[in-house]
């Protein structure tokens, strides 16, 4: 994961809104995610996630990100790895993992880098409501810092090694550069930890969100094929 963003801040309009969405809205997203990969990577996205969701203010888009179901599919950072997802987090959190509950996150883009956290706050949500319980995704040091500035805790699983993508490898520029990890973590214990500290995340400048209900067909027909990176 990383951030990608603009290179002009947005001024607030109004408060945030997130919601999953609509297949009419893919294609918004997608452009709106492969621009930011370019800006921030010169990479060529070519593949979304199954899932996507937004932030918009005032019906502008200002922030995205992808989410696949471990139950559904391979996950795209299982190319990292010598084992499947379930047993190699297992194995770092010395518990038993449910794949049906595990997703990955990745596709991440913002316009500005305030952002990222109540992203992943609004997220972890999201996906507690869904009966989800394990977080993974690949990511930077500068999402890695994310997690920890919100008092998160996510575990490296592996390197993101390129050299496991081939050719593809190519396609995402400069990516590599900011030494991605393969990460999870147990988005229950996360979220307790949030509404615990809730007042505190003011100070971290966590904007409070509207949720809006996921839009009809956000996700039934979506493609099945994701990339994975945040």
């Amino acid at each position: 994961m990383h951030e990608p963003r603009s290179p002009r801040s947005t001024p607030a309009l109004g408060p945030l809104a997130w919601r999953e969405a609509a297949d009419a809205e893919r294609a918004e997203l997608e452009r709106f995610i492969a621009q930011g990969y370019a800006r921030e990577h010169g990479a060529a996205l070519s593949h979304f996630q199954p899932r996507l969701f937004g932030l918009w203010q005032e019906h502008h888009l200002q922030a995205a990100l992808g989410v696949r179901h471990a139950a559904d599919d391979a996950l795209f950072l299982e190319r990292y790895l010598d084992e499947p997802i379930e047993q190699r987090l297992g194995e770092a959190l010395g518990v038993t993992v449910d794949r049906a509950r595990i997703v990955e996150v990745g596709n991440l883009a913002t316009l500005r880098r305030g952002l990222l956290r109540p992203l992943i706050v609004t997220l972890i949500e999201t996906l507690v409501a869904e009966e989800m319980q394990w977080l993974t995704f690949t990511a930077t040091r500068q999402v890695r810092n994310a997690f920890r500035r919100l008092g998160l805790e996510a575990w490296p699983l592996a390197d993101a090694d390129p050299a496991r993508l081939g050719a593809e490898r190519t396609d995402w520029g400069r990516y590599y550069a900011n030494a991605p990890l393969v990460m999870g973590g147990d988005m229950l214990t996360a979220w307790r930890h949030l509404q615990a500290r809730a007042g505190a995340l003011t100070s971290l400048n966590v904007a409070p969100i509207v949720t809006l209900p996921a839009a009809a067909s956000g996700h039934g027909d979506a493609p099945r094929r994701g990339v994975g990176h945040v």
